[in-house]
């Protein structure tokens, strides 16, 4: 017998800014948002955000709504932050370890069910350990729909997760490196690959600027690199896609890396290469048929004459 193959396709709206009139992480008719907010920290009406010491405990809750238009029945539980590859922020699923914030987390409830319309706010517990590092650390609440969407050898499993970072006061270090500052041609586009490794105890989103010159077309410019999240002892390979590519180049590119506001929170690295895509190619070889056709083929007829 065949076996089924199930994917599970994971949905996370994790919000980054969002106007106070759309402040709830929400997709399949879920949706959460924390149950209160400091009015001098519009981030914290779509995340919550704590300065919590070791030791210390606090009760929160999470609101949690279904805006669809029949019943809903959802698991809720807490998981550490974590990225992908490429630096993109996400959440562990259920079933990795949880070992950071995820284990610092306790809701009242592990499921729910909600009527169309309906709006319920949860409890919960955050504790910091007493041997917990002083930094940053990053999980999150996720809903998880519990009614599963099964398709033939496909199952859809919707989450939305809110996050939560939490400071504990301390000696804070900023701490980024590079290390690797690559580049590929795919597709007839430059890919430049940055590996970046967070060495501090502080979440880097590190952003810049790749400037660059290109001495066989004469071309100089530069666009701006936004090159994700990076976490501790979590590094990154984002790839930057040179999005106007020229067919040809000699290229010297040099990038400006900034990870705060600091003198020293500024890194940078340069790079130099010469590549020709495909379609410089085939131009090449386009015109080379055309030049054939219009002296050596006439010449060589006029011989055999």
């Amino acid at each position: 017998m065949k076996k089924k193959i199930s994917l599970f396709i994971i949905f996370f709206l994790l919000i980054v800014f969002l106007p106070k009139s759309v402040r709830a992480a929400e997709y399949g008719g879920l949706g959460a948002f924390p149950a209160t907010a400091d009015p001098a920290n519009p981030l914290t009406e779509s995340w919550f955000i704590y300065n919590l010491i070791n030791n210390e405990e606090k009760q929160d809750a999470i609101i949690i709504k279904n805006t669809s238009d029949r019943t809903l029945s959802a698991k809720i539980y807490p998981v550490d932050g974590t990225t992908t590859k490429d630096g993109s922020f996400t959440l562990k699923g259920e079933n990795e370890a949880r070992e950071g914030v995820g284990s610092w987390v306790q809701t009242s409830v592990d499921i729910i069910t909600l009527s169309p319309g309906q709006e319920q706010r949860v409890p919960f517990t955050i504790r910091i350990p007493g041997n917990a590092q002083v930094g940053d650390h990053t999980g999150g609440i996720v809903l998880e729909n519990a009614d599963v969407n099964k398709g033939k050898g496909v199952n859809v499993v919707t989450r939305v997760g809110v996050r939560i970072y939490e400071t504990i006061p301390g000696q804070l270090i900023r701490k980024l490196e590079i290390s690797e500052f690559s580049w590929d041609l795919v597709d007839d586009k430059i890919v430049f690959y940055f590996g970046l490794e967070n060495k501090g105890n502080t979440v880097q989103t590190p952003t810049g600027k790749l400037l660059f010159e290109n001495s066989i077309l004469g071309g100089n410019g530069q666009f701006d690199l936004n090159l994700g999240t990076v976490l501790q002892d979590k590094p990154t390979r984002v790839p930057v896609v040179w999005k106007e590519t020229p067919l040809i180049g000699k290229v010297k590119g040099r990038a400006v890396v900034n990870f705060g506001e600091g003198p020293n929170d500024k890194l940078e690295r340069e790079i130099s290469f010469t590549y020709v895509t495909k379609k410089a190619k085939i131009i090449a070889g386009l015109a080379v048929l055309v030049l054939a056709s219009l002296f050596v083929l006439p010449s060589f007829r006029r011989r055999k004459k």
